[in-house]
């Protein structure tokens, strides 16, 4: 306790906190003695009686109280760095102590962890971190669990940022907190600190390179999660897919069939941007696919994403909403193939018209109509979520998408082809988004029109030439005849 008798003019009220400090520790001091002595002696006296289970004693108890009042106080990193007071709280982490004092020392842990400075100490004391490790198993009490992982989501920044080499076993255990065989409650925690986390992380390869994260991540993802958990979860990639060197982690090569988990990892972010999605779950979907397209080498791959599921009913009106948003009447019914009687009917109508041929080649084309819409396409999502009818959350990071899109030139033609200047300058009046982003899509909307203008007076001006040089072709053959006619040694 030298470090606190060498203040020697503290305010009162610091002054107080540390009589409480010296009080606490050698009440624990005598406490933990007090307890290993009756423990030797009730193993001398009767060892043929089942052991109790151990209690701290009352004013063991009271100590680590003091502790914990101390530790919420303005003197916590002082608290720390006493050598008595460390003493005391690795040996309650210990997992032969009571479950109180296991529970109260976490406590006291849990509040020293408000300290960025205490939280580096910390995660560089091997002891801490093999005793949170070990406090998190699954055969530890339920309320040890909870303080250790509260200690451990304290503990989660300088664990991605300052301590990123020592801190390998503790990321394991916070991706195993986030399994799906865990609780909703706890898992909602720990993917909430890591999404807080992937914001100031400069190193989101401690994500992608951490299987047990990682599995936890893309099991998150799926359908059946719960929709906090879901949301928690697309939240951590949208944040990841901000930063310029995860892009190639969430999209990888669509074609590389040696990738199932990449294939998987494209299929669950599409299901979230569907229609039939909440908006919360959509908007966040969007925003990672909004951070994917910032790669210019993944623009292409994402617009032209086909779902590898066949579309459900739900998908029927996530087809009609799609065109309807750009302004095109839709039946239904013709993306569906038609009933035997309906055929039936079609062919005796058809049968001695003269334009049976072109009748079979309508049939076929429209079966391969059929064939296209049993495939839910990257593209129809992405214009759905940005008509005017979607949420600001929904629409906002769908328009982003397509401003990013915009500025490849191989996409431009197939954006402008399915509308996306409208669906940009639509954006210009909503109100309900911001001016900046209004105008990004005012100048979007421009950049596409103008482009579309150059290339279709490109085309005229070719093919004015082309005429030009068929006429001189054709003036020339003329001439040369004529020169034929009337010079007819001229080829001799």
């Amino acid at each position: 306790m030298a470090g606190f008798h060498a203040e020697a003019a503290l305010p009162s009220r610091q002054a107080s906190l540390v009589d409480s400090i010296c009080q606490a520790v050698a009440a624990c001091h005598f406490s933990v003695s007090l307890a290993q002595h009756s423990k030797v002696d009730e193993q001398a006296s009767s060892k043929k009686k089942k052991e109790e289970k151990p209690q701290p004693t009352v004013d063991r108890k009271l100590a680590l109280l003091k502790l914990r009042d101390v530790a919420s106080s303005s003197l916590r990193e002082v608290l720390w760095q006493d050598s008595e007071v460390r003493e005391i709280l690795l040996a309650g982490l210990d997992e032969t102590q009571p479950e109180l004092a296991r529970v109260l020392s976490l406590g006291v842990l849990v509040h020293l962890t408000t300290s960025r400075k205490n939280c580096s100490e910390l995660l560089k004391n091997e002891q801490v971190r093999l005793s949170l490790s070990q406090l998190q198993s699954e055969g530890q009490p339920q309320e040890v669990q909870e303080k250790a992982l509260l200690a451990l989501v304290a503990l989660a920044i300088p664990a991605f940022q300052d301590c990123q080499e020592i801190s390998e076993d503790l990321r394991d255990v916070l991706g195993k907190a986030a399994a799906r065989n865990r609780d909703n409650a706890q898992r909602l925690l720990v993917f909430r600190a890591l999404w807080s986390v992937s914001t100031v992380c400069d190193s989101p390869e401690l994500f992608f390179g951490n299987d047990k994260i990682w599995e936890s991540l893309l099991q998150s993802l799926q359908q059946e999660e719960d929709l906090d958990v879901r949301e928690s979860g697309l939240g951590l990639l949208s944040a990841l897919a901000n930063q310029q060197t995860t892009a190639h982690f969430l999209w990888g090569d669509v074609d590389d069939e040696d990738d199932p988990q990449g294939e998987r990892v494209r299929e669950d972010i599409f299901a979230n941007t569907l229609r039939s999605q909440p908006a919360r779950i959509r908007g966040r979907a969007l925003a990672v696919l909004a951070g994917i397209v910032r790669d210019p080498q993944k623009r292409p791959s994402v617009w032209n994403y086909v779902s590898t599921a066949s579309v459900s009913e739900d998908l029927g009106g996530f087809f009609h909403d799609t065109e309807m948003s750009k302004g095109h009447e839709v039946d239904l019914g013709a993306r569906r193939p038609r009933s035997t009687s309906s055929d039936a009917s079609g062919r005796r109508e058809r049968k001695g018209s003269d334009a049976s041929a072109t009748s079979k080649k309508s049939a076929e084309e429209q079966e391969a109509r059929v064939e296209a819409a049993e495939r839910a396409t990257m593209k129809d999502s992405i214009m759905a979520a940005a008509a005017r009818t979607e949420l600001p959350s929904v629409r906002s990071p769908a328009l982003r998408i397509l401003l990013e899109l915009s500025w490849d030139e191989t996409l431009k033609m197939s954006l402008i082809e399915n509308n996306i200047p409208e669906l940009l300058l639509d954006a210009w009046p909503d109100q309900r988004l911001g001016l900046k982003e209004r105008k990004l899509c005012k100048h979007g909307h421009r950049r596409l029109v103008d482009w579309n203008k150059a290339r279709i007076a490109e085309e005229l001006r070719i093919e004015r030439e082309n005429e030009r040089r068929e006429q001189d072709a054709m003036q020339f053959e003329e001439d040369f005849q004529v020169g034929l006619k009337l010079s007819p040694n001229l080829l001799v």
